[in-house]
């Protein structure tokens, strides 16, 4: 078997080289989730890069990869496709990164060289790149970070669009207690949640490979339904809430090897690619191709079946090592907020991305989304999945915690 993977999502880690390796603490966790929740809500205004395939270098000034995660989700769900790095030991990719000149106090266009641009577009399949500087300046109570992102063209080597986000964090005395009730309400939702959706999209790419992208495609299938994978379209209503949806693309060319007589031996190239829908985006989670000879057998189908067999065990366990199944426990819940003042004139139309953005910046929020409004009334209806151990004390408390000026515009 010849197997060449290309894409790996683990290797996020590549740009360890250029960041601290200790961890940041709280304070400046909560200033970087702040200044990236602004660079999340320039990108959505912008929407230049929206629909293209797009790479985050390694970001300079980051800790444990920290940064580098928060600004992937925030490309996700400005609607483009993140291509993640290589292995972070692939001796190519170490290569072009040790060519890049940083500047640790501003973004510079043209701080990757020119001449490795190209090779490193053919590697990581992709459109443009997006550099990002972090400046963290931390005090014993308090935390800043500026962080500045700048994207451009692979292709034209031309500066295509610049973010800047600022998150300021300080110690409370104590958590600010939540407005009153009659401000807002939260009720428990009846939903299945599922951790993740597959879909699988295999595909012959001619007559004569169609009865082996059959036998494969059922194989797979039945893999990962055994492995607890809930395959999209079956046994999902209304009432299901898929937190990923994952596309698996599998590419099948067959041809004949060797005959003779009435005995063949088959043999096929796969390529296979698995995306993940997340926000108004997608993640390139990796891709791989699988080269594959089947055993001598005597007619077509018996040779067909032999190389499906082949084929299926390595697609299986590609999968089982780059789509993970999150079993954290759940809850759902529908989160209303009253407003003082109908919406249009509440400050503008930008206080329902005031209410928005808190559960950007809470760790454990899996899933939310604005399912109603009513701006004369004020009534502002979210739709919220989080990790239940992530909130002893339940999801409202920390979400004004997280933005106690938000009391400001509740009725009282």
């Amino acid at each position: 078997m010849k197997f060449l993977a290309v894409f790996a999502m683990a290797a996020a880690a590549a740009g360890a080289a250029f960041a601290d390796c200790g961890k940041f603490n709280d304070l400046e966790k909560e200033a970087v989730r702040k200044a990236a929740a602004e660079i999340a809500a320039s990108l959505r205004k912008s929407d230049k890069c929206s629909g293209r395939a797009v790479t985050l270098l390694p970001v300079n000034g980051d800790k444990d990869g920290y940064a580098e995660r928060l600004l992937t989700g925030a490309l996700v769900n400005s609607g483009m496709t993140v291509v993640m790095p290589n292995d972070e030991n692939d001796v190519r990719f170490k290569r072009i990164l040790a060519s890049i000149k940083w500047d640790g106090r501003q973004v510079k266009l043209g701080s990757v060289d020119t001449s490795t641009v190209d090779e490193l577009g053919r590697l990581r399949s992709t459109q443009v790149f997006i550099e990002a500087v972090l400046d963290i300046k931390s005090e014993e109570k308090s935390a800043k970070a500026d962080l500045h992102v700048l994207s451009y063209v692979v292709a034209t080597k031309s500066y295509l669009d610049a973010a800047n986000g600022v998150g300021n964090a300080e110690a409370p005395a104590e958590p600010p207690p939540p407005p009153p009730r009659k401000a807002w309400t939260e009720t428990a939702v009846q939903n299945e949640i599922v951790p993740l959706r597959v879909k699988v999209d295999t595909r012959a790419k001619d007559a004569e490979s169609e009865g082996v992208a059959r036998r494969l495609d059922t194989a797979v299938r039945g893999a990962l339904a055994k492995l607890g994978f809930r395959l999209a379209g079956e046994d999902c209503d209304a009432k299901t809430v898929a937190l990923d949806d994952v596309t698996v693309t599998l590419d099948v060319g067959r041809s004949v090897f060797d005959k003779a007589g009435e005995y063949e031996i088959h043999e096929a190239k796969v390529d296979l690619s698995a995306v993940k829908k997340a926000g108004a985006g997608t993640l390139l989670v990796g891709t791989a191709v699988f080269d594959e000879r089947g055993d001598r057998k005597l007619g077509s189908f018996a040779a067909d079946r032999s190389l499906a067999e082949k084929l299926e065990g390595p697609a299986v366990e590609w999968l089982k090592k780059n789509i993970v199944q999150n079993t954290v426990k759940t809850a759902a819940v529908q989160f209303e907020v009253r407003l003082a003042k109908p919406i249009a004139v509440a400050g503008d139309m930008s206080v329902v991305e005031k209410f928005m953005q808190p559960f950007a910046l809470l760790g454990g929020v899996r899933l939310y989304r604005l399912d109603a409004r009513d701006d004369e009334a004020g009534m502002l209806r979210f739709f919220v999945v989080y990790e239940t151990e992530k909130f002893p004390g339940g999801l409202v408390p920390a979400y004004f915690a997280s933005a106690p000026e938000l009391g400001e515009l509740l009725d009282k």
